[in-house]
């Protein structure tokens, strides 16, 4: 296989291939594209180079495909905000590991993910909406209900989906952002 050797452009001082730059690349576009790149699985941390974790970005995203990367990377969000809520199925687990066999590599991804986004290289203003590779627990409706049949019906509550539900993070002054349009601040 023929390593991509990046090129420097004068206006972004930033390695670039034909076909993307890493600024175009949101945080969980990075992590997917270092995941299925050939960055090593463990390297120390601080020894790896900007300009060798933007080479690994770019090649993970000509090696799938922009369109695949960011595919992969809505479902890692969607499996992600549904883990922080425990909110998981077993069905989106087991196809988020078929994913993602290597959880220590997909660790070290997400960290070069986020080092490259808050220390190497901002992120475009573009926002994907993420996505639940199965179905999500709320169906749909943007909530989810708890209820334990051991437990007082008073007890029983719901909670908002943290994928589906209307005050998610990718909802600005009530409107909904379309995949790949700007967010202004």
């Amino acid at each position: 296989m023929t390593a991509l050797m990046p090129e420097r452009t004068p206006a972004t001082a930033s390695p670039r291939t034909s076909a993307v730059t890493v600024e175009e690349l949101n945080y969980w576009e990075r992590a997917v594209a270092l995941y299925v790149s050939s960055m090593p699985s463990r390297f120390r941390a601080g020894t790896v180079s900007r300009e060798q974790m933007h080479a690994w970005m770019l090649e993970g995203a000509e090696r799938l495909g922009l369109e695949e990367i960011r595919r992969q990377a809505r479902y890692a969000d969607g499996h992600h905000r549904l883990w922080m809520s425990h909110l998981v199925t077993a069905e989106v687990e087991r196809r988020h590991k078929a994913r993602f066999p290597m959880k220590g590599r997909l660790n070290r991804a997400e960290q070069g993910a986020a080092n490259s986004v808050f220390v190497l290289a901002p992120v475009s203003g573009l926002r994907e909406v993420p996505e639940v590779d199965g179905v999500c627990p709320c169906g749909g409706k943007g909530y989810v209900e708890i209820n334990d049949p051991g437990l007082d019906p008073e007890l029983s509550y719901s909670l908002d989906c943290p994928v589906h539900r209307a005050g998610a993070s990718w909802w600005r002054g009530g409107a909904r952002v379309a995949a790949g349009q700007a967010v202004s601040a």
